[in-house]
């Protein structure tokens, strides 16, 4: 059976972005030309999630229609708003609504509740929280990672025999829990038919007056159900995008595996640092990058193309045998054996047929 057969999924998405101190909503923000939830929706994808359930709030109609326009072909999303921002457990509430109906005592769906902001999550790290979920029999199972630096985030309370026992957010917590460097990711796996009363039940005596989803933690843990925690392997996967210098550096990140998931397929990039590669963009094989290149959006490079250097193209196709150097091409469909260069500036307005040759050889 698929991993994620008997999973549903509910990403919250409704939040404004306010320390972005941007216009375009946060779910829409471009991480290596792809909005930040996409990249969501497609590790949900990875490991066989069929029901997803997206919880949009601000601009709402905006967020919805281009989230749906990215997973075309990859994903049937369905999307629920939550009308006033009451918190990530009023969130959660608003996304089951979207979700079909599970006969009560089931106890093989499961539910993923997870953020829209954390690109970097693996679907290897989701895979593992399904199965210590599943093999355990647990009413939900945490995804915790340990920081270096862990301000801002909830703290994951263990009692002395090490169980999970709640979760303390960081405007909430005490000095001495402060210090706790394993944190919650936000991102949990519940046993779905326990979820709408135990969040029924959350209260808002909190620094923020919001339902916390991490106060059905104790919840769960009080009613004796069994509570469990997974650790990231790499605490890279626990960032949240909340501001333009998170982006940066999930950006940073996601360009180093995009370079390397193409050397892995035999592209060549003789300057990592000088090199960047959107996460849509297509590669066949036996392309070769020099340095100072972007090949950014929808673009596509045919067999054996050679790019570089001072190189970029945007949403356009360089066909088989081709090669570019110093030069934009901007939304243009290049032929196969095309000599495009130097300081050569194309869009869609000029189309070089196959074997154009532009400049010195």
């Amino acid at each position: 059976m698929p991993v994620g057969e008997k999973t549903a999924a509910i990403i919250l998405a409704a939040g404004k972005g306010t320390r972005m101190e941007s216009s375009v909503p946060k779910p829409l923000h471009l991480l290596c030309g792809k909005p930040l939830t996409s990249f969501v929706v497609s590790v949900l994808v990875d490991i066989n999630v069929t029901e997803i359930v997206i919880v949009v709030g601000h601009k709402s109609v905006e967020v919805s229609e281009k989230l749906h326009e990215e997973s075309a072909g990859q994903a049937s999303l369905k999307f629920v708003e939550q009308v006033t921002q009451n918190g990530t457990g009023h969130a959660a509430l608003v996304g089951l609504g979207g979700l079909g109906a599970v006969e009560k005592g089931n106890r093989d769906k499961n539910v993923l509740i997870l953020p829209g902001d954390t690109p970097l999550l693996r679907p290897e790290t989701l895979k593992r929280l399904l199965k210590v979920h599943n093999d355990n029999m647990a009413a939900a199972t945490i995804l915790t990672a340990l920081v270096d630096d862990p301000t801002g985030y909830g703290r994951i309370i263990r009692d002395a025999e090490g169980r999970v026992i709640r979760i303390v957010e960081h405007k909430d917590a005490l000095p001495s829990q402060l210090e706790i460097r394993e944190v919650n990711t936000s991102v949990y796996c519940f046993r779905r038919t326990l979820l709408p009363d135990v969040l029924e039940k959350i209260v808002t005596n909190n620094s923020q007056g919001e339902f916390y989803l991490t106060d059905v933690i104790e919840l769960l843990q009080e009613a004796g159900h069994p509570v469990l925690a997974v650790s990231a392997d790499d605490p890279v996967e626990a960032v949240g995008v909340n501001d333009q210098l998170q982006l940066a550096v999930c950006e940073k990140e996601m360009q180093e595996r995009i370079k390397r998931h193409w050397s892995s397929q035999g592209v060549e990039i003789l300057d990592w640092q000088t090199c960047q590669i959107d996460a849509k963009v297509e590669i066949a094989e036996g392309v070769t990058f020099y340095e100072n290149c972007s090949v950014k959006g929808n673009s596509v490079l045919g067999a054996e193309v050679k790019i570089g250097p001072d190189v970029q193209i945007f949403d356009s196709s360089i066909g088989d045998r081709g090669r570019v150097w110093k030069s934009i091409i901007t939304s243009s469909a290049i032929g196969n054996d095309c000599r495009i260069g130097p300081y050569v500036t194309l869009d869609a307005s000029s189309v070089p047929d196959s074997g154009t040759v532009t400049g010195p050889l």
